[in-house]
C-alpha cells in the first residue's frame, strides 16, 4: 500500500543540461472555459509543463502547488493536482466564496529536480549529521553520530557505540570516542550539512527562481510575488561576474547587494537578453544602475474593422439549422430563488403560523414577466374555462371565491359535493418537464420562449448551509480540508470554532492534561497557548530552549500542558540525552482517559534520512498508540501533519509530503485524529517558512481546540 502511495513517475530519460528540465517561466495555464463561475462550481486548470527551451514534456513528475486566492479579503484554499504522466496536469479548484478570485500554480520542483532529492534520500543518509558529547571525570570529547551505520560514519573503524531504547527498539550510532568509554554520553546537539551535489543538480534544485545567492525575509516576499504575479527576476538567469551583479558594495568590499531588480512577465521571458549592473560616473552615490536588454518585435496595430449592425428575428433565421444551434444564456444569480421563513401571526413555534417565501433576483422577475406575458397571449386561448390559476381573471383570490360560492349554495340547497385535493407540495418538483415542453410547443409557443423557459430549469440544485459534521476522531480529510476567508479558516472536514478569547480556551481545557511531542512547529501551539492565556503559568524547568521539556499549568482549571521533543534524529542545540523521549516510549507512561489529549508531530527531523527510517519509527509510534487507545478508548489522539517551509535538499516540500502521506495512511484506520495543516499553510498569502506566522498557527490550535471539546 504504501508503494502505491508513494509511487512517482521517472523521467524517460537523463537530462545532461538544465534548460532539458521544467522551467516554470515556459510553462503555461490554461483555465477551463464557463460561460459564469458560481459558488459550488469547480475551476479547472491545465498546466502544460515546458523545458526551458520550450519544448513540450513527454513525461510527468513535476511536484506543483497551486491555490486559489483573493488578496484584498486574504481568502486562499489548496488546489489538487493531478498529474497525467504526459507533461500535463489538471488543478481543481472548487469556488467556495464570492467575488473575484485569482489562480497561483507554482513549480516547486522539476520532475529532474525530485529524482535529485529522491536519490540523495535514499544513498546520502549523513548529509546532515549530528554530535555526540561524552563527558567523565572532567574529561570531554565530541564524536559524530547519525541514525544509521555508514562507512562515514565509522570512519574505518570496526564498530562504534550502540545505543538501542529498551521500549520502542530504536537504536543511535555515534563513533566510538578516542578516549571515553560509549557509557559516557551526556549531551545531543546538531552537527551540520554536508550533502554532495553536482553542479547540474544544485541547479535543478534552484531552477525556479534561476540561480540565487543568499536572500533575506524582502527577497522571499520578493520571490513569493514573482510566483503569484506570474512575474521572472532576469538577474537570477544570467551568469556575469561579481562586478556586474552587485547594486551596491561596502566601502571595505565585503558586503555586496542586490537591492534593485528589474521584473518581467513570463509571456516576455525569451525576449530578455541580459541584464547586468553597469558602473556609472561618480554622481556622490554608492549605487549601481542595473540595466536590462530587451528584444521586442513590434507589430503595426490592425485598424479596427466598423462593425455593421444587423437586426435579425432569431425565432425566425432563414437557415433552419441556426436555430436549433441557437444558445441563449440566462445568468445564473437571475435564476436563484432564496426561500426565507415568513412569520404570520400567532405562536412562532407553531409551523402553521409562517410560510415559506421565495425572494428572486429583481432582473429575473423581470424577464420571467416578460416571459409569461409573451406565452399568455398564445396560451390563453387554448386553455380550457376550468383552468385557473395565473391566468388574467382567473387568479388564485378568484378561484377561491368562486370556490367558497358553490360551497355556500350546495349547502344551502343540502346538494351533493365532490372536491380533488392535490398535494401541490408532492406534485411540485416531480413535474415532468420534457412533457412541459412539448405541451408548450403543441400551444404553438416560439422556440425561443420555451429555450428560455428550459434554461431557467437547467442545472438547479438546492443549496442549504448545510449542517457540518462534529468534530470527532476518525473523519478522512478532504480536498480542499477548509478555506481561508478574512484570515480565518473554515474547515470543510468538521464544525470548527473560534476561540477568540483566553477565557474561551480555559473553559475548552479545563480537567485536562494535554501532552505535545514533536518538533518546532508543534512547539508553536505550545508557546501560542502560553502566550494567549494568561492563567496558563510557565514552570521554569532550566532545559534546553530549543528542545525543552517545557511544561505550565492553571490550577484554577486544573489544566496542564506539557510539550518535548520526539526523540533522535533532531536538529537543534546542545540537549541533554536525558531530555529526548521517543513518542513510542513515552506513550507507554500515559494512563489516559477522557481527561488526556495526546498531540504528536514528526516528519520534518526525517525529511534527510531514508523513507525505511520514517516507516520503522511510525511503526512503533503506531503500536504503542494502539495500545493507548486499547487500555484508555477515552482518550483523544491528535495528530499534527507536515506543514509547507523549505525547497532544497535538506527539507524540500516534496521530501515532507512524502512523509506525511506515509503518515496518514499508516494512522488512517485508527480512531485519531488527523489535523491537516499541509493545506493550512500551502495556501496562505505569507512567504515560505516552516515556521507558520501568527495567523496560521492561530487557526491550526483553533482547529485542534474544536476537537478537544466539539459542540
Amino acid at each position: 500500500m504504501l508503494g502505491n502511495v508513494l509511487s512517482w513517475p521517472l523521467p524517460t530519460k537523463n537530462v545532461s543540461v538544465v534548460d532539458e528540465a521544467t522551467a516554470a517561466a515556459q510553462s503555461s495555464c490554461i483555465l477551463s472555459p464557463h460561460v459564469e463561475l458560481r459558488v459550488g462550481d469547480i475551476l479547472n486548470v491545465t498546466v502544460i509543463a515546458k523545458n526551458a527551451r520550450g519544448q513540450l514534456k513527454t513525461y510527468g513528475g513535476d511536484f506543483f502547488q497551486a491555490k486559489l486566492f483573493n488578496s484584498e479579503t486574504k481568502a486562499s484554499l489548496f488546489g489538487l493536482v493531478t498529474d497525467h504522466y504526459n507533461g500535463t496536469y489538471t488543478v481543481q479548484l472548487p469556488l467556495l466564496w464570492p467575488g473575484p478570485a485569482r489562480v497561483a500554480v507554482r513549480l516547486v520542483h522539476s520532475s529532474e529536480a525530485v529524482q535529485v532529492l529522491a536519490r540523495h534520500r535514499e544513498l546520502q543518509p549523513n548529509k546532515v549529521f549530528f554530535l555526540g558529547l561524552f563527558r567523565e571525570q572532567g574529561t570531554e570529547e565530541k564524536v559524530a553520530c547519525n541514525a544509521q551505520r555508514s562507512e562515514w560514519l565509522l570512519n574505518g573503524a570496526a564498530c562504534c557505540c550502540e545505543f538501542r531504547e529498551p521500549v520502542s527498539g530504536e537504536v543511535w550510532l555515534c563513533r566510538k570516542p578516542p578516549s571515553l568509554p560509549c557509557s559516557a554520553w551526556v549531551s545531543h546537539s546538531f552537527g551540520g550539512y554536508q550533502a554532495q551535489l553536482s553542479n547540474l543538480e544544485t541547479k535543478l534544485l534552484k531552477r525556479v527562481k534561476g540561480r540565487l545567492g543568499k536572500w533575506n525575509d524582502i527577497g522571499e516576499r520578493l520571490c513569493e510575488m514573482c510566483d503569484t504575479n506570474e512575474l521572472v527576476i532576469p538577474r537570477t538567469l544570467f551568469p556575469h561576474k561579481n562586478i556586474r551583479k552587485a547594486m551596491w558594495v561596502s566601502l571595505d568590499g565585503m558586503t555586496r547587494n542586490q537591492m534593485d531588480h528589474v521584473l518581467i512577465s513570463k509571456r516576455f521571458r525569451n525576449s530578455v537578453k541580459d541584464t547586468r549592473v553597469y558602473r556609472s560616473a561618480d554622481i556622490e552615490s554608492d549605487h549601481y544602475l542595473v540595466c536590462t536588454t530587451v528584444k521586442l518585435r513590434l507589430r503595426k496595430q490592425p485598424k479596427e474593422k466598423k462593425s455593421i449592425r444587423v437586426k435579425c428575428d432569431t425565432a425566425k433565421p432563414k437557415n433552419e439549422d441556426i436555430l436549433k444551434t441557437f444558445i441563449i444564456v440566462i445568468l445564473w444569480s437571475w435564476k436563484r430563488g432564496l426561500i426565507i421563513k415568513l412569520v404570520m401571526k400567532g405562536n412562532l413555534k407553531e409551523c402553521k403560523n409562517s410560510r415559506g417565501i421565495t425572494l428572486l433576483f429583481v432582473m429575473g422577475k423581470i424577464l420571467g414577466r416578460i416571459i409569461i406575458d409573451r406565452i399568455r397571449g398564445r396560451a390563453d386561448c387554448r386553455l380550457r374555462k376550468e383552468q385557473a390559476g395565473y391566468r388574467k381573471g382567473r387568479g388564485t383570490a378568484e378561484q377561491v371565491f368562486i370556490l367558497r360560492n358553490i360551497i355556500e349554495q350546495v349547502s344551502e340547497w343540502q346538494a351533493m359535493l365532490c372536491l380533488n385535493f392535490v398535494e401541490f407540495e408532492e406534485a411540485f418538483d416531480p413535474i415532468h418537464r420534457e412533457s412541459q415542453w412539448v405541451i408548450m410547443k403543441e400551444y404553438r409557443i416560439l422556440e425561443k420562449i420555451v429555450r428560455m423557459v428550459k434554461i431557467f430549469y437547467e442545472d438547479m440544485k438546492p443549496l442549504s448551509k448545510g449542517k457540518r459534521k462534529k468534530c470527532i476522531p476518525g473523519l478522512e480529510t478532504q480536498v480542499p480540508a477548509g478555506f481561508y476567508h478574512q484570515d480565518q479558516w473554515t474547515s470543510l472536514v468538521c464544525e470548527s470554532q473560534i476561540f477568540s478569547s483566553a477565557s474561551q480556551v480555559s473553559v475548552c481545557l479545563r480537567d485536562k492534561q494535554i501532552l505535545m511531542m514533536g518538533d518546532s512547529t508543534l512547539r508553536q501551539w505550545f508557546e501560542y497557548l502560553v502566550q494567549h492565556v494568561p492563567s496558563l503559568k510557565l514552570l521554569n524547568l532550566f532545559t534546553s530552549a530549543k528542545s525543552g521539556p517545557f511544561e505550565a499549568v492553571d490550577t484554577d482549571s486544573n489544566i496542564r500542558l506539557e510539550w518535548r521533543a520526539h526523540g533522535l534524529p533532531l536538529r537543534t542545540s546542545e540537549t541533554p540525552r536525558a531530555d529526548l523521549h521517543y513518542i513510542a516510549a513515552e506513550l507507554q507512561g500515559v494512563a489516559g482517559g477522557e481527561h488526556t489529549v495526546v498531540v504528536f508531530t514528526i516528519w520534518a527531523h526525517f525529511t534527510t534520512h531514508p523513507l525505511s527510517l520514517y516507516v520503522r519509527r511510525l511503526a512503533n509510534i503506531r503500536r504503542a498508540v494502539v495500545a493507548l487507545l486499547q487500555r484508555a478508548p477515552r482518550t483523544l489522539v491528535v495528530i499534527k501533519t507536515a506543514n509547507t517551509g523549505y525547497k532544497d535538499v535538506y527539507g524540500s516540500d516534496w521530501l515532507s509530503w512524502q512523509l506525511d502521506c506515509v503518515l496518514r495512511v499508516m494512522f488512517k484506520s485508527l480512531p485519531v485524529v488527523i489535523l491537516d495543516v499541509w493545506q493550512m499553510t500551502s495556501c496562505h498569502y505569507s512567504p515560505d517558512n516552516i515556521h507558520p506566522p501568527p495567523e496560521v498557527i492561530r487557526n491550526e490550535v483553533d482547529l485542534f481546540l474544536s476537537f478537544v471539546c466539539p459542540k
